[in-house]
């Protein structure tokens, strides 16, 4: 097992990094390989969801890496069913072992030295059950930056408005870990819930379960081809119906999960966001007959 060695002292660390893969043959390649390039020298385990629904080469392409050994990383690779995002995500969170948890989609990358510089940052801030977010660097499908995202001074009252921290730049103690899987097993029950905003519902609950920490000055890749389910950015009216359907179903679902723990003033924001957002889905909706003919 290997050390990060900060100041004289040594603290042993575990990567989980989750990886769901669907129909990814045209990415799949470079997200893996950003992970096993990493240049934190501990061990990384990275967990690909396989969705055995997937039609394309994605299952040759990860298998190809599964018959293969790496120094200080370890893949596992679970297959399921054909389901949606966020139960294929629920699989991997239930198998990580590691002190810290992340996600990588299929179409982004992880810098050279990302792994490297949080787990740095974490063992010289040591916080308490803790769920850090890093930045974005959006790029395009040749991996050329188009937009630079800092994410500092997020509070739980701007998430209820808007979904703020994307996925791709969480990293999740275990413990805090422990009591998020136990809220979504809990959700994955109802089938209403099934298709909703994943990183949306994780960083709102992280931010009332959890203790929320920004670090600054480093950024994920995430990458845009035009095939992305939702997007950072997008003009399309239907993949914008279905973000904004996804994202009234994650609000109902964390109010379900944590409305009694909410002051006044953030049953109000939470109310409010969800009027303007059935607002506007009446409004896309128009947009989309006009669209369509």
């Amino acid at each position: 097992m290997s050390y990060i060695h900060i100041n004289g002292s040594s603290y042993k660390s575990i990567i989980s990094v989750i990886i769901r893969a669907y129909n990814a043959e045209k990415t799949i390649r470079d997200a893996i390989d950003s992970v096993l390039g990493q240049s934190y020298n501990g061990f990384i385990e990275i967990i690909i969801c396989y969705d055995k629904g997937s039609n394309d080469r994605t299952y040759n392409i990860i298998m190809e890496y599964a018959n293969r050994n790496f120094d200080n990383r370890k893949i596992i690779i679970i297959e399921h069913e054909h389901t949606t995002p966020f139960l294929a995500l629920l699989e991997g969170l239930k198998k990580a072992k590691g002190d810290l948890i992340t996600i990588l989609d299929a179409d982004n990358i992880f810098p050279k030295k990302y792994v490297e510089c949080v787990v740095n940052y974490v063992v010289k801030m040591r916080h308490d059950k803790a769920f850090y977010y890093t930045n974005l660097i959006v790029a395009n499908k040749y991996l050329q930056p188009k937009i630079i995202i800092n994410r500092e001074k997020v509070t739980i009252g701007k998430l209820l408005v808007k979904n703020l921290i994307d996925m791709n730049i969480m990293f999740i103690s275990s413990n805090c870990l422990r009591d998020l899987v136990g809220a979504l097993r809990s959700l994955s029950k109802i089938r209403y819930f099934e298709f909703l905003h994943e990183d949306y519902l994780l960083s709102l609950l992280a931010f009332k379960i959890c203790n929320p920490v920004h670090i600054p000055g480093i950024y994920v890749i995430y990458r845009e081809h035009g095939e992305n389910i939702t997007g950072v950015t997008y003009k399309d009216p239907i993949k914008q119906l279905f973000s904004i359907e996804r994202s009234i179903k994650t609000l109902i679902a964390f109010y379900y999960l944590a409305g009694k723990s909410l002051i006044i003033s953030q049953k109000v924001v939470l109310l409010a966001s969800l009027i303007y957002r059935i607002l506007l889905m009446f409004y896309t909706i128009i947009r989309v007959f006009l669209v369509v003919k």
